[in-house]
């Protein structure tokens, strides 16, 4: 995958807060932004934004911690573990059938079938799959679609500790499954439109050497934007507090509510470990993507408040060594739980408020009131302890360099040759045309999109218009023996679109103009299945997947992109009532590019095209007066081209 180095970062935006935390609110939120964001949002869905702003660690990673400080907790303290599984049938009675009878499985890595809700994957599905507590709840008691989306999630998880022949394979293999994550659980990309709270802010360089305590007050203060700390330290407060009066009117469903709101704040504090989530998020999507996917794949070398050196990884390229720190960091935090759920401790914090419907997928800002909470566990010994353990993000202007995918709307220049024969062809008697070729340079200029770091690099993510000219040779003849062809020198002009489609090219604006006014899901679902190469059941001809083709990557493209030109000339000098042109229709059908390269806001590179078409020819017929003329067809004929050429692109907007 692409990425272009940047080394200044840019601080990102800051939103707004709102209420209420049920699911539809999710898609209220959306539809009810200004039209310019649903426009957005609609043409980058439909044409596959996988991964939005990216999450962090794909949900059997979050697995995998969990489970790593459950196994941590039957060693290190079994009377809070004991205390946990007491908790957990009552909290089983309210999440259904679907909950395991167990509070942790034993295996890190779950068999293909194992398919059941532990509190490991309650922090997994928490604000990745949900939106709110009451909403994870409801979700694994109600959603039909759960165990197809923890089928998926183990897929992926096994595929990915198989291991893949070549990096791009791997990367493809984790931008799939934001993929598929999307076609089972139909709000997920909508849920990550603004996440920002899911990355650690960065240290700040107006107090030097900053301290943990100094940096969790400025982070999580009032009117700060949520980030990984301020969301942890809101939740763990809460189920602090929960567990606290729980315990003290023994109230065991106020226990195990605590226990469903620790989940949220332990999907934060895992986070927190992911190396793309340590950098920060700066910057517009392409770079935030750009830098957090570079960070993930390649490591970045961390040392925790406490003093710990470790190499990170992130999401899709989970290590052991990333198990181990965040496991130890999840052991901890779930034992001052567990302490405070069997009076072992007293709480930190007061009374707790109505956090089961806190909704953190909208954007917002820590308010007065969060912050009085969480100014309270920060005076707590053993939640700065639990912080001690993690990553201590990187000073402000410090940061190590950005990068940037290639994402965004973008004007497009172009400039090539074309080599072409016309083939079979008959006049309007039926006399076939003598096979011919010719030659030709063209310049071109349009406007299009590319999502190619937010997919799979088997899918296709670019889209555009494109308006072009071209200068066409003397066309020669490809039979020797016949007579010389005497069609002189053209000029042509034309337009080029290129887009996915789902059963029938074009098929996406027809689905834009029809199916999103209702139903955003329901057209990003089509936008994501036609870039994955459409309906295959039904066209099983189509074998649009991108493959590496050493330095460059070929596709198969028919039906993505069309070309239409007009071709004039005069043929008969001697009689100004006569004179002919043409149309070209061109389809191609194989293309090879080079892999593209950044500069500022340009990219771009190089392209090879092998295609058919048809070319229909046209006489014109004047009158004595300018106003009578009359056109008829003089014959068609096939033919076959190889266009080759770069093009230059300026990303003057990124999504």
């Amino acid at each position: 995958m692409p990425h272009r180095r940047i080394d200044a970062p840019r601080s990102g935006s800051i939103g707004r807060r709102r209420e209420g935390g049920q699911k539809g609110c999710v898609v209220t939120m959306v539809r009810l932004r200004s039209f310019r964001q649903v426009t957005r949002v609609g043409v980058v869905s439909g044409l596959l934004l996988a991964s939005s702003d990216a999450n962090a660690w794909i949900l059997e990673e979050h697995g995998r911690i969990g489970r790593e400080a459950f196994a941590r907790l039957q060693t290190d303290d079994p009377a809070s573990r004991k205390t946990l599984d007491a908790l957990w049938p009552t909290l089983r009675r309210r999440l259904g059938t679907q909950a395991c009878e167990v509070t942790s499985r034993a295996s890190a890595t779950p068999k293909l079938g194992e398919t059941c809700v532990d509190i490991p994957a309650l922090a997994a599905l928490a604000a990745d799959h949900s939106c709110s507590p009451r909403e994870l709840a409801d979700t694994i008691r109600r959603a039909s679609w759960l165990p197809k989306l923890l089928t998926q999630a183990n897929k992926t998880i096994l595929a990915l500790e198989k291991g893949f022949a070549s990096p791009h394979a791997h990367i493809d293999a984790w931008h799939e499954d934001h993929i598929q994550m999307q076609s089972i659980d139909n709000q997920y990309l909508l849920r990550a439109q603004q996440n920002g709270v899911h990355f650690l802010m960065d240290r700040s360089e107006e107090y030097g050497a900053e301290s943990l305590t100094t940096y969790l007050r400025r982070v999580s203060g009032a009117n700060t934007k949520f980030n990984g700390a301020a969301a942890y330290l809101l939740y763990h407060a809460q189920a602090l507090a929960l567990a606290a009066q729980g315990q003290a009117g023994g109230n065991e469903s106020l226990k195990a509510q605590s226990v469903l709101v620790e989940s949220f704040a332990l999907h934060f504090l895992e986070d927190m470990f992911s190396a793309g989530h340590v950098v920060g998020s700066h910057g517009d999507r392409a770079m935030r993507i750009g830098t957090h996917d570079y960070y993930c794949e390649h490591g970045v070398d961390i040392t925790t408040w406490g003093g710990t050196d470790y190499g990170a990884h992130g999401d899709a390229f989970q290590t052991g060594v990333d198990i181990a720190m965040a496991g130890a960091a999840v052991e901890a935090s779930l034992i001052e739980l567990a302490k405070v759920l069997d009076g072992r401790m007293p709480a930190p914090v007061g009374a707790a408020a109505a956090i089961e419907d806190f909704d953190i997928c909208t954007p917002m800002k820590v308010s007065p009131y969060d912050w009085s909470i969480i100014r309270e566990v920060l005076a707590d010994p053993e939640t700065i302890a639990v912080m001690q353990r993690t990553p201590r993000p990187f000073r402000e202007g410090y940061a190590p360099p950005r990068f940037e995918n290639e994402i965004g709307a973008f004007l497009r220049g172009t400039m090539g040759g074309r080599a072409l024969g016309q083939l079979a062809g008959v006049d309007e008697g039926g006399t076939p045309y003598t096979p011919r070729g010719r030659g030709s340079l063209e310049i071109g200029l349009g406007l299009g999109v590319a999502l190619a770091g937010a997919v799979t690099e088997g899918m296709d993510a670019l889209a555009f218009v494109h308006g072009f000219a071209t200068a066409n040779s003397k066309e020669f003849s490809l039979d020797p023996g016949s007579e010389p062809v005497a069609i002189p020198k053209r000029f042509s002009v034309g337009g080029r679109v290129r887009m996915p489609f789902l059963i029938f090219p074009g098929d996406m604006l027809f689905y834009g103009l029809f199916v999103l006014p209702f139903s955003m899901e329901r057209f990003l679902d089509l936008g994501i299945r036609a870039a994955q190469g459409g309906a295959p059941f039904l066209l099983p001809w189509r074998l649009e997947k991108v493959f590496m083709m050493g330095p460059f990557t070929g596709q198969v493209i028919l039906g993505r992109e069309v070309a239409l030109s007009r071709l004039e000339r005069e043929i008969w000098k001697v009689d100004i009532s006569r004179a002919a042109h043409s149309w070209e229709l061109e389809l191609p059908v194989f293309e090879a590019r080079t892999k593209p390269k950044f500069s500022g806001r340009l990219g771009g590179g190089g392209f090879a095209q092998l295609g058919v078409g048809v070319t229909w020819h046209y006489e014109l017929l004047r009158g004595s007066e300018l106003s009578e003329s009359s056109e008829r067809l003089l014959g068609r004929n096939l033919m076959v081209f190889l266009r080759v050429g770069a093009d230059g692109r300026f990303y003057f907007a990124r999504f």
